[in-house]
C-alpha cells in the first residue's frame, strides 16, 4: 500500500486497489518565449506534483473527511513520489468530483462516484 496522509489523516484504508498516479505539472516562468525561427523556448522554473487517486466508496462519516479537507486553501500530504521512490511531505490543494450515493440500505450508506468510489486530485502548491 502506497503512502497518503492528508493533515495527520491516513487515507490508505480509503484507496481502491487501481488507481494511484504521480504526474508533474511544468511551472514556465517568464522567460518562456517563442523566437522568430518558431521555436519554443521554455523557462522551467519548478515541477509540481499531481497525485490522483481512486478512492472505495466511502461512508457518509470517511467522505466528510475528504470534502472538509477540500475545502481548506491548502492541506499538508505526505504521498508516495513515484519519481524519487521515497515519501515526500509538501503543501497541496485537493479536488474531487461530486460524490453521489450509490448504496442505501440498513446497514450501510455508501457514496461514490457510479458503481465505485471518487477520484481525488490532490496538486503540490
Amino acid at each position: 500500500m502506497k503512502t497518503l496522509i492528508v493533515d495527520g489523516v491516513n487515507y490508505a484504508p480509503f484507496l481502491a486497489m487501481y488507481g494511484y498516479t504521480v504526474g508533474y505539472n511544468k511551472v514556465k516562468g517568464p522567460n518562456t518565449c517563442t523566437t522568430l525561427d518558431g521555436k519554443t523556448h521554455d523557462d522551467i522554473i519548478a515541477e509540481k506534483a499531481v497525485v490522483t487517486v481512486s478512492l472505495r466508496p466511502l461512508n457518509e462519516d470517511n467522505l466528510s473527511i475528504i470534502l472538509n479537507s477540500q475545502s481548506k486553501k491548502f492541506v499538508v500530504v505526505t504521498y508516495f513520489d513515484t519519481k524519487t521512490k521515497a515519501d515526500k511531505t509538501t503543501n497541496m490543494k485537493i479536488t474531487t468530483p461530486a460524490a453521489s450515493l450509490i448504496l442505501e440500505n440498513n446497514i450501510n450508506t455508501l457514496w461514490g462516484n457510479g458503481n465505485s468510489g471518487i477520484s481525488l486530485m490532490i496538486e503540490e502548491i
